[in-house]
Order: C-alpha cells, then structure tokens, then sequence
C-alpha cells in the first residue's frame, strides 16, 4: 500500500507539470495490479500490449482472481489501444500502461521513443529487472537499447516495488519452516 501511494502521487506529480505517466507492466498479474491501483484515481489511462488479452481471459474466467467485477470497473475506466490512431491519442493522456515490464520490447517502446526527451514525462517501473535487459541498463546507467541503437533515457524515471510474490529468502524461509520432503517450483 505504501508503493502504490508513492506511485499514485508520483503519477500526480508528472501529470501536474504536463508530461506522461509511462507504465512497463507485465502483462499477467501486473497490469491488472496497477489498473486496479489506478482506479482509485482520476487519470485519463490507456491500456496497451498484451495486458488487454490477458484482462478478456480473466473475465473469462473469474474463478481465478479475487473480484472480476473490480477488473471490470478499471477495464472500463481505460482507454484501450486497438489502433495506431489510439495511440497517438495515448499520448496526449496522463498515463499509458502496456507491455514489455522490462523494457525489451513491445509497445512500450514506440511510447517510449517519442517521450524519452521529455524532462516532464516519467517512466515509472513497476517490477523486478533483470540483469541484461532495457529495463535494467535504464535502472543502472540511463540508456536503453532502441531497436538496435544504445540511446540515452532524459525524462525522468523511477521503480515501485510491486512485487506480487516473496523473494529468495522469503522462499527459503517458508520452505525451511515448512520443513517439506520435496519442494516444486512453478512460475507463471
């Protein structure tokens, strides 16, 4: 709740000194954390990547999250990008969220070219980077690859932790408290 204050009035800062609000997610888990996060607020957001499929699957299938009717409501507060007309209307929003979380590809990346010399427009990273991707060369030194050229990264950025699961030791912690004979790990 703490990250997603800071994340809120993060977002208020940017869209308060004109510029946009881009949001990396991940498209399973993620998007739907930080559309239901930015359903308590007032933001005109647009919905791109992969996340919109994976939001139709939800629906779909409501036994497997906590409340299809909340999905719906922040579904039906976002503008989704069917076309390439929508997205230039994304960006004259207040915040985009779309895929890839770490910066590899995507939509994120065409969003992410036109707004990267905006001192006024955030990135603003909503998960783990892993060494070796865009996302983690912006976290480290400023710069992302775009398609096939190292460039630098001059608005602003920032990370929130929106982590849905334990890390490592956590893991190991739980594990060790549980003191099982066989342990299988699944991602996804």
């Amino acid at each position: 709740l703490k990250s997603e204050h800071a994340f809120l009035k993060k977002i208020e800062q940017v869209v308060n000194r004109g510029g946009l609000a881009l949001v990396p997610s991940f498209a399973v888990g993620r998007t739907q954390d930080v559309l239901l996060t930015l359903l308590r607020a007032r933001f005109d957001v647009s919905l791109d990547g992969m996340g919109k499929k994976v939001n139709s699957i939800y629906v779909d299938h409501p036994e497997y999250i906590r409340s299809v009717k909340r999905l719906r409501q922040a579904m039906n507060r976002v503008r989704v990008v069917r076309n390439p007309r929508d997205g230039q209307h994304a960006l004259q929003g207040d915040v985009i969220v779309t895929t890839s979380g770490m910066l590899d590809g995507g939509p994120v990346l065409r969003y992410l070219e036109k707004i990267r010399e905006d001192p006024k427009s955030a990135v603003l990273l909503t998960g783990y980077q892993v060494e070796g991707t865009n996302g983690r060369r912006l976290v480290e030194e400023g710069v992302i690859d775009l398609y096939g050229v190292s460039v630098d990264i001059k608005c602003e950025w920032q990370k929130f932790d929106f982590s849905a699961h334990a890390g490592h030791d956590d893991l190991l912690r739980f594990i060790e408290g549980c003191d099982p004979t066989r342990v299988v790990l699944m991602h996804g």
